[in-house]
């Protein structure tokens, strides 16, 4: 993926975290700096092709992302040892902590640029 499509996608996953509309190719544009909505209707284009995004055909603000692209970046880390998880999770305060009681496997997510999700298995 291009230096551009990325900072597109990541631009969306940070739109769609307060907003529950797609935005406008002028809102993107501006965002990322461009002047052209050219570049912009290729990349979306190119990020759909991709599975990215979804889009619905001759409606304007219809982009959503899809679970590839809400995942997009999400950096996975798994550890058994109780101290270093503690530390890790402290570094992500803020995040959304879940626990699977039958696996034994928690989780912490925290929606930034690029998605981090972090689990461990243990006492923490």
């Amino acid at each position: 993926m291009t230096k551009r499509k990325t900072e597109l996608l990541l631009w969306l996953q940070q739109w769609f975290r307060t907003n529950h509309h797609g935005p406008s190719y002028s809102q993107i544009a501006a965002a990322l700096g461009l002047k052209s909505k050219a570049g912009i209707a290729r990349w979306m284009h190119e990020l759909a092709n991709e599975g990215f995004i979804a889009r619905a055909p001759y409606r304007a603000r219809s982009v959503e992302l899809t679970d590839k692209g809400r995942t997009f970046g999400a950096v996975v880390v798994t550890a058994a040892a109780a101290p270093l998880t503690t530390a890790l999770a402290a570094l992500f305060e803020g995040g959304i902590v879940e626990e699977d009681e039958t696996t034994g496997l928690a989780t912490v997510r925290m929606d930034a640029l690029g998605a981090v999700e972090l689990s461990w298995r243990g006492d923490a």
